[in-house]
Formats: C-alpha cells, sequence, structure tokens
C-alpha cells in the first residue's frame, strides 16, 4: 500500500512541474517517465483487484 501512496505523490508532482516547464524536450521527458509511473501505478492496482477477487 506504501509503494502506491509514493507512486501517487510522485505522479502528482510531475503533473505540477509539467505544467511550469517551458522546454520542450523536457515536456517529453517529464510525460514519458509520467506514463512509465502511470504503467507502475496500474498495475499495481489491478493486482490489488485480482487478490480481492
Amino acid at each position: 500500500m506504501e509503494h502506491k501512496k509514493v507512486l501517487m505523490i510522485k505522479l502528482l508532482n510531475l503533473y505540477e512541474q509539467r505544467q511550469f516547464v517551458k522546454s520542450k524536450c523536457s515536456k517529453i521527458i517529464i510525460d514519458e517517465y509520467i506514463r512509465k509511473l502511470e504503467i507502475e501505478l496500474g498495475v499495481l492496482l489491478n493486482n490489488g483487484k485480482e487478490k480481492r477477487n
């Protein structure tokens, strides 16, 4: 559970940082990292659902 919370906090921070980034290259890098974290969080959340069923 703690790992999910940490990932969510990281994602929220990245979403917020992205709003203030001007460089297109930096936005692409942030977007890729966000995508990676979203996938990782999705896997964790789906694993939790499968275990409950």
